[in-house]
């Protein structure tokens, strides 16, 4: 399987898409950033840059000698 090339813009189009996208209105930003399939890209470099929230196991104990200190102990 080979490995996907990468896309080489000119100067000229991404002065064009920089101009296009500040004079923009709010709403309309996204469109461009999709329409010129960009907005994929940063979507899934972003979702690799994060990691998900670490999520702290709860401890519950019905009885005796169910929890030790070891167990809670912060890391």
């Amino acid at each position: 399987m080979s490995r996907p090339s990468r896309r080489v813009f000119s100067t000229a189009y991404k002065l064009r898409i920089v101009t296009e996208y500040e004079s923009a209105p709010h709403g309309e930003k996204g469109a461009i950033l999709r329409r010129e399939g960009l907005f994929s890209q940063t979507r899934e470099r972003r979702a690799q840059a994060t990691h998900p929230p670490r999520v702290r196991p709860e401890l519950t104990a019905t009885g005796p000698d169910q929890i030790w200190p070891w167990d809670i102990s912060p890391r």
